[in-house]
């Protein structure tokens, strides 16, 4: 079974900061925290199609592949490997201009395998009501902090 979280923020920030903010995975352990430790980028800038990043979750370790790439408006990824009872499939961020804003779509899609397909619905309540809007609440901070 699966699920499949899409939260959205409007950040006061111009599209190019935004995607700039996120293209930094030094910012991911802020505004991701406290699920990301770290995360490192194992092919160089600029991100690309193809790109892989390492990193360190509250579970383990995982390893992501970027699917699509289109700045400053799209990216998304693959999980090639993820720890946790919850398997991380793919994921994405969409960025459109709201006014003088920048409206982010945060879209992530889960397997729960075994066992766990009998708690999808409440971790699929916990996912949308709770940790999307804070990490998306986070990631406006931090932006926004840069002024």
């Amino acid at each position: 079974m699966g699920i499949r979280v899409r939260k959205s923020v409007v950040i006061g920030r111009p599209i190019q900061q935004v995607w700039s903010y996120l293209d930094n995975e030094s910012n991911d352990p802020i505004w991701r925290r406290p699920f990301i430790k770290q995360v490192t980028r194992l092919d160089p800038k600029p991100t690309h199609q193809g790109a892989k990043f390492r990193g360190t979750n509250s579970s383990g370790d995982y390893l992501t592949e970027v699917t699509r790439c289109e700045p400053p408006t799209r990216m998304s990824w693959t999980y090639v490997s993820y720890s946790g009872p919850v398997k991380a499939k793919e994921g994405s961020y969409l960025l459109e201009n709201e006014g003088d804003g920048t409206r982010m779509t945060l879209e992530e899609s889960y397997d729960t395998p075994g066992v766990m397909a009998l708690l999808s619905m409440p971790i699929s309540l916990m996912l949308g009501l709770v940790i999307g809007p804070r990490l998306l609440k986070q990631l406006k901070a931090g932006v926004e902090a840069q002024g």
